[in-house]
């Protein structure tokens, strides 16, 4: 009887055994599933990168034909195009293609060379040639840029392209504008410190003989420094009644 007591308690021992493997499988499982899912999902994400790229990639190539096949090419200028091209822009800050516009409008040109020049690249030979024209011409803006120290050739040159050159001319150009409006506000300070320090001055010489004077030269050089001060004021100034302050005044 103890014999098969035994017997009962080790299969209940292994049953129990089997029920904890059995619930340790099923909680196993649904992190298994998940992680599956998820290496599926970041797959499919990398595959679509991948296609992404590849249509972006074909996107860019289709555009390039498109502009070969409508004539979008670079277009190089000749000296004196340049010489005008930049002219405009020094003479007048506007966006490039409005100064393209009024270029191709000088030398007689259509829409398509505005679109091929302000795709080509600055020349530096021909920038630096066209550049000393302009210096030796003495243009105004080019000068006012070269004397504020705003001017770079080598930065104008590191453009790829002219529309990014003269956009960077126009940002000089207006910071040349800033800086030229404030040595103007400096001047009229200037003068205005002279003109204030030269009335002081005659005030003071002024006050000085009317110190060294006698009371009827006081009125007088009152009156003519002052020409709104009433008799009555000079009068309590250089203490003289009002008549004689008058008298002596008109005589004067």
């Amino acid at each position: 009887m103890d014999m098969d007591m035994d017997m009962d308690m080790d299969m209940d021992m292994d049953m129990d055994m089997d029920m904890d493997m059995d619930m340790d499988m099923d909680m196993e499982e649904p992190i298994i599933s998940h992680d599956m899912q998820l290496k599926k999902q970041f797959t499919e994400l990398n595959n679509l990168k991948k296609q992404r790229a590849a249509v972006l990639a074909n996107i860019r190539i289709l555009q390039k034909e498109k502009a070969d096949k409508e004539g979008l090419t670079r277009q190089s200028l000749s000296d004196e195009q340049l010489y005008y091209l930049i002219s405009l822009a020094l003479n007048e800050p506007a966006p490039a293609t409005k100064i393209l516009r009024a270029c191709a409008n000088e030398f007689q040109q259509d829409e398509s060379w505005c679109n091929k020049v302000i795709r080509f690249s600055p020349l530096n030979e021909q920038v630096t040639r066209v550049f000393h024209k302009l210096e030796a011409d003495s243009n105004p803006h080019l000068i006012g840029l070269l004397k504020n120290r705003l001017f770079s050739k080598q930065r104008l040159l590191a453009c790829s392209d002219y529309r990014s050159f003269l956009n960077l001319l126009k940002k000089w150009l207006q910071l040349l504008a800033m800086v030229t409006q404030k040595d103007a506000d400096l001047e009229s300070l200037h003068l205005l410190n002279v003109e204030l320090k030269e009335e002081l001055n005659r005030k003071s010489s002024c006050l000085l003989m009317i110190k060294q004077g006698e009371p009827k030269t006081h009125a007088a050089l009152l009156k003519k420094e002052i020409p709104s001060m009433t008799y009555k004021a000079i009068s309590k100034a250089v203490g003289l009644s009002r008549q004689t302050v008058a008298k002596h005044i008109d005589k004067a």
